[in-house]
């Protein structure tokens, strides 16, 4: 059973990064992901799509991953300390 979820995390790993660079091209102003690594890279010269991946798609990015990582971390700080089985993973 331990090797089995150790084997989904690059996976899950993957994943994140896709929905990650799915937030830096979507939005109400589409970006190519060409737009979008030259933002990242410093190489850019559009200045509307500078700002719009660095002061909100990147910021909306880093918030929603904290947001999931710490809704993650209190669910399982509260099935351990009220040992529920109901908020058990089986």
């Amino acid at each position: 059973m331990h090797r089995l979820r150790i084997g989904w995390l690059p996976i899950l790993f993957l994943v994140v990064l896709i929905l990650a660079a799915l937030g830096l091209l979507c939005g109400s102003v589409p970006l190519s992901w060409s737009a979008v690594r030259a933002v990242l890279d410093g190489s850019s010269t559009d200045a509307l799509a500078r700002t719009i991946v660095r002061e909100v798609r990147i910021p909306q990015v880093v918030t929603a991953a904290s947001a999931g990582a710490g809704l993650a971390a209190c669910g399982l700080i509260m099935q351990t300390l009220f040992r529920n089985p109901l908020a058990g993973p089986s």
